[in-house]
């Protein structure tokens, strides 16, 4: 990881992350917990719910990054007159 994003992660990203997945993981927790599951059914439950989070995750991130990039990208234009030619 770069300097610059190591610093941004370091100083916006990760406490907020840390936050959010403590919280997730108190509601699934105390969501399992009244639920008549044995213990390695809950274990099963939990690590699938983990699972989709990951997922979920990742393509977030995905399109966030895809619009950051078309965001700040430059913006094409078209000379007509070259358009022009490239058509004759």
């Amino acid at each position: 990881m770069s300097e610059t994003y190591e610093w941004l992660y370091d100083n916006y990203a990760k406490d907020l992350l840390e936050q959010i997945a403590a919280g997730e993981k108190r509601l699934i927790e105390g969501t399992l917990r009244p639920m008549a599951l044995t213990d390695g059914q809950k274990v099963e439950l939990y690590d699938l719910l983990m699972d989709l989070r990951l997922r979920s995750g990742a393509e977030v991130f995905a399109l966030g990054l895809q619009l950051g990039v078309r965001l700040t990208a430059s913006p094409i234009s078209f000379d007509a007159d070259v358009v022009q030619q490239d058509l004759a």
